[in-house]
């Protein structure tokens, strides 16, 4: 039976294989006190190969202190890189993190469009804008981070399906993450949609402008913080009147409810999990130094 605490994979002293001068001198020190303990203090050390004190070492810790330092669940560490980091964002912020900041700077041009409707230069700059932060790919330069508010969500909600599809993913989580790909999706669309509209705006007359100008905003107002379609004073729990606040919420809560607790990740797990050969997922820390050798690449690493 697991103690409380212990229920997730034992992360040893070594990473790589090879044990470093500090991790040896820790191996000694628990090795030598549990010989006392047995009777054998007189053991030599120098009988003692580096491969006992190993494994010594690990048998020593989890049968005196029941556990060591827990990893975290495989499921989790995806949920973190929607929320925490991912490795080729901007500042390697959370993929989900950097679509509400592009959303959010998109909306802050279509409205800076609107306050200069009648100067035609700032307006179709802030058009410009709007539509390299929604998607870099059909403007290249321009405010915002350069990754793109769709190509962010997108792939928050690639990484909210592997964190289901992981082996160690409970059943709230597997219920989260369906939603969230559904949610996203349909603000998906209205961020594909807004850029639509803000090339055309760039291309219209002056009176059909104005008309593009207000949808756009209201558009990208719906992505970033749902809207009230009924009238009925509040965003619904419907997917039609979904933004980006309410998936968050709806993340928030649903994390709450997690067993073990979800609690973030550090960038060394969040940035050393890799898929295998075989479609299963491992961290594998040596991989955080850009100098090691990555015998791995090209089955997916880091993805």
């Amino acid at each position: 039976m697991q103690k409380a605490g212990c229920y997730r994979p034992i992360e040893p002293f070594f990473i790589t294989g090879a044990l470093t001068t500090e991790t040896s001198e820790v191996a000694m020190q628990v090795l030598s006190k549990y010989l006392t303990w047995s009777g054998v203090a007189n053991l030599k050390e120098e009988f003692i190969s580096m491969k006992s004190i190993t494994i010594c070492c690990l048998l020593c810790i989890v049968a005196v202190t029941g556990c060591t330092r827990a990893m975290p669940l495989i499921s989790h560490a995806h949920v973190g890189h929607s929320l925490t980091a991912w490795r080729d964002t901007p500042g390697q912020e959370g993929l989900f993190v950097v679509a509400e900041k592009e959303t959010g700077i998109a909306l802050e041009n279509a409205k800076a469009a609107i306050d200069n409707q009648a100067n035609a230069p700032r307006r179709l700059r802030h058009l410009s804008n709007v539509v390299h932060a929604l998607n870099p790919d059909h403007r290249e330069s321009g405010d915002g981070l350069g990754y793109g508010a769709i190509r962010a969500l997108d792939g928050s909600v690639d990484h909210m399906v592997f964190a289901a599809e992981s082996e160690d993913a409970s059943d709230n989580l597997i219920r989260m993450s369906a939603r969230f790909a559904e949610g996203a999706s349909r603000v998906s669309d209205r961020l594909r949609l807004a850029g639509e509209i803000a090339m055309l705006a760039e291309n219209a007359t002056d009176e059909e402008s104005g008309r593009l100008l207000k949808q756009l905003e209201q558009v990208l107002n719906h992505a970033l913080e749902g809207a009230d379609l009924n009238d009925d004073g509040r965003v619904d729990n419907r997917f039609d009147e979904y933004g980006l606040l309410q998936l968050r919420n709806d993340i928030s809560r649903s994390l709450h409810k997690e067993k073990p607790p979800y609690q973030p990740a550090g960038k060394k797990y969040l940035l050393g999990l890799v898929r295998l050969p075989g479609g299963s997922w491992a961290y594998r820390f040596d991989l955080t130094d850009k100098n090691a050798p990555r015998p791995w690449d090209g089955y997916g690493y880091g993805y």
